[in-house]
């Protein structure tokens, strides 16, 4: 392994069927990846728990603009996931089972950034007059 974000080194072959990115996705410095905690890796001190609210607005926030969430959990030195985790994490997935449908397979929101102005389409190069 290279860097957190940077591409893997692993001597099994890819499966067949699996196409890469024509691009390699950069996180360094991007606000998709996020941790449940603090701390990247477990800290038994870190007990500073994001809510399953922050969680899920995060996670909408990001999937409206075409992106993905990558959210870190850090496993104890048995290979236990923290408690106060698996609880945020449950609840996030009662809430992902309930509204799912506009999570899963959703694209970017067809308006800009922020919801301010649509995106460019076939209908942008309309005037006042135009026929739709």
């Amino acid at each position: 392994m290279r860097t957190r974000c940077s591409r893997w080194k692993t001597a099994s072959p890819r499966p067949s069927g699996i196409r890469l990115p024509s691009r390699r996705w950069n996180c360094a410095n991007s606000s998709n990846a996020a941790t449940v905690n603090d701390t990247w890796g477990y800290k038994k001190d870190d007990q500073n728990w994001k809510t399953p609210e922050d969680i899920c607005f995060k996670l909408v926030d990001i999937v409206s603009k075409g992106g993905n969430y990558l959210l870190n959990v850090d496993p104890d030195a048995d290979g236990q996931i923290p408690p106060p985790s698996q609880e945020v994490l449950r609840k996030v997935g009662a809430w992902l089972k309930i509204n799912g449908e506009a999570i899963y397979g959703a694209g970017r929101t067809p308006f800009g950034p922020e919801l301010g102005t649509p995106m460019p389409g076939p209908t942008a190069h309309r005037t006042a007059g135009s026929k739709q």
